[in-house]
């Protein structure tokens, strides 16, 4: 699954490296996120203390029936993340991912057993996102793929609001 870029990086890390150097300064609630493999919408309601909703923008299945789905991840009107994901047909098919829940719940909701493997994280521009969180800064993204069964279940890049790191202190990476 190849993707077209849509933002203009100016820094990649792969997630590799971030451990074994530990050079990376992140705002502890961005590492919270962005380092961890467990449920996003979870995370947040950590760090929110609130209920977190998903926003389905847009599904689209293209020509060679992979299905492009994109959704705000929000906490009332506060615009936490954007998250775009790829699948192939079939996927969301026999395993019953639902549309109007978080990917992570449906997982759960029918028991599938996945490894989320997270390839790399980008700090960078976006003119579109930055317009939609109403900020003038670079965004935090990172991009992973679950894996189900051995194959890629799906490949998901999430781009995180600057409020997330406003009111945390920034600390290096550490295990």
């Amino acid at each position: 699954m190849l993707r077209r870029k849509r933002v203009i990086e100016f820094y990649e890390i792969p997630y590799s490296e971030v451990y074994k150097n530990k050079t990376v300064s992140l705002p502890i609630a961005l590492q919270l996120i962005i380092m961890n493999n467990g449920s996003l919408t979870q995370n947040f309601n950590s760090i929110t203390g609130k209920k977190i909703q998903i926003h389905l923008i847009k599904q689209k299945t293209q020509k060679n029936q992979e299905i492009i789905r994109q959704v705000w991840i929000k906490e009332n009107l506060h615009k936490l993340a954007f998250a775009e994901s790829y699948w192939k047909k079939n996927n969301i098919q026999k395993n019953n991912i639902i549309n109007n829940k978080p990917i992570g719940q449906s997982i759960i909701l029918n028991e599938i057993d996945v490894y989320k493997e997270i390839k790399s994280i980008h700090y960078g521009y976006s003119y579109n996102l930055e317009k939609k969180f109403k900020v003038n800064t670079p965004l935090w993204s990172r991009k992973y793929t679950i894996w189900y069964n051995k194959k890629p279940l799906t490949i998901i890049q999430e781009f995180f609001s600057i409020c997330l790191s406003k009111n945390s202190n920034t600390n290096r990476i550490t295990n």
